[in-house]
């Protein structure tokens, strides 16, 4: 799905490091907590993490929310990163090595009150800190508690519809989703294939409902006015993923591989659908489309209104995720977490030509 109003993970780490240099500059020393939740954290990424440590803090990181009930929605509004980001952290087999960094380890040992030690595998309790910092270790027993969730839970006062009984509202990124069947995969109760969004449409008289089901590869796009009376539904089989934008007249999303460009009114399509291929970011230009999928070849492509394909430009690797997207006097200017950091690239509109790539963050 569409992520808005998310921190890039360029922000996340300067957010991580002005919390310490604001201690610095106060002649504070670093709290005991926090302190020792990083020596245990430097100490577990010294040489260099192996596979082995990468899948077990995929395994004990996901058992742990289970069992918790914590949601990947709130891993990534902690983290100040995406939730797709977060899926892809957490997926068995994929290659994190590079893609885990310190920040985001410290972050929920100190948040969740988890061993960085437990989680990489060196331990089997929790609470056990490998350290040599007495009072360190101590402190971190003593001190360490669980936040209030990044969330306030919202009951609209017509519950005549029941897809509409009781949302989250997040008080970072603005994302609404379903207490239900939203990104809380491990709540009991559960169908833990299905995400479904709510979004106030650009008119704030109606609102989309999107549900997701992985488990069927089916995306259901529903429009409803603000009665909750439902207007329009489409189905779009074959999608694992799906992205969007939209004005006040249509919907430009990305499923099963295709641009749809939906008239709101009707729920039809205005032109007929385009392969582009799978993407992870649409963007409605004044004279275009613009789409950044997975892989380098052809990462960011632009297409017309109606979505025939005007230029591609590829980019030096794999995107992992797009943090940020700005048009400036004829110029697309990205900002995208590639496989050695966090790359801005300026492209211009017209030609699709790569006016500049600088890499801002190296692993």
């Amino acid at each position: 799905m569409k992520h808005s109003g998310r921190k890039s993970e360029a922000d996340s780490c300067a957010q991580f490091s002005a919390k310490m240099d604001v201690w610095r500059a106060e002649s504070k020393p670093l709290p005991e907590v926090f302190e020792g939740i990083r020596l245990a954290v430097d100490e577990c990424f010294e040489g260099g993490l192996s596979s082995e440590q990468c899948e077990c803090f995929q395994e004990r990181l996901k058992a742990f929310m289970k069992e918790k009930k914590i949601s990947n929605s709130e891993i990534a509004d902690i983290l100040g990163i995406s939730r797709e980001w977060v899926r892809r952290l957490l997926t068995k087999g994929s290659d994190i090595t590079k893609r885990l960094k310190k920040e985001y380890v410290i972050e929920i040992a100190y948040y969740y009150g988890i061993s960085p030690n437990y989680l990489f595998g060196e331990v089997d309790d929790r609470e056990q800190f490998q350290i040599s910092n007495t009072a360190s270790k101590k402190a971190l027993r003593r001190c360490l508690k669980k936040q209030d969730k990044p969330f306030y839970i919202a009951e609209p006062e017509n519950q005549s519809n029941a897809k509409f009984n009781s949302y989250r509202l997040y008080t970072k990124r603005g994302m609404i989703e379903d207490t239900k069947t939203g990104t809380d995969l491990w709540l009991l109760g559960n169908d833990p294939n299905l995400e479904r969004y709510l979004e106030f449409s650009a008119d704030f008289e109606h609102y989309f409902l999107f549900t997701l089901d992985h488990a069927l590869e089916k995306l259901t796009l529903e429009y409803y006015d603000k009665d909750f009376s439902k207007i329009w539904k489409r189905e779009f089989e074959g999608t694992t993923a799906a992205h969007y934008d939209y004005t006040k007249n249509n919907i430009y999303l990305s499923a099963d591989n295709s641009l749809y460009i939906i008239d709101l009114s009707t729920g039809e399509d205005t032109f007929q659908p385009a392969f582009i291929g799978e993407k992870q970011e649409i963007r409605k230009m004044t004279d275009g489309i613009l789409s950044v999928g997975f892989t380098k070849s052809d990462a960011i492509m632009k297409t017309d209104l109606e979505g025939n394909i005007l230029w591609t430009a590829s980019v030096a690797g794999d995107v992992n995720a797009v943090d940020g997207v700005q048009f400036v006097d004829g110029r697309i200017i990205l900002q995208m977490e590639l496989f050695d950091g966090v790359h801005f690239i300026v492209v211009n509109s017209d030609s699709g030509e790569v006016i500049q790539d600088a890499v801002s963050i190296s692993s």
